[in-house]
């Protein structure tokens, strides 16, 4: 769930990363 957290402080390449 963590894995939440990185993609909204990062913003879209984490999210890229998270949705993959």
């Amino acid at each position: 769930a963590h894995c939440l957290v990185i993609c909204m402080h990062d913003g879209y390449q984490f999210h890229a990363y998270c949705n993959r």
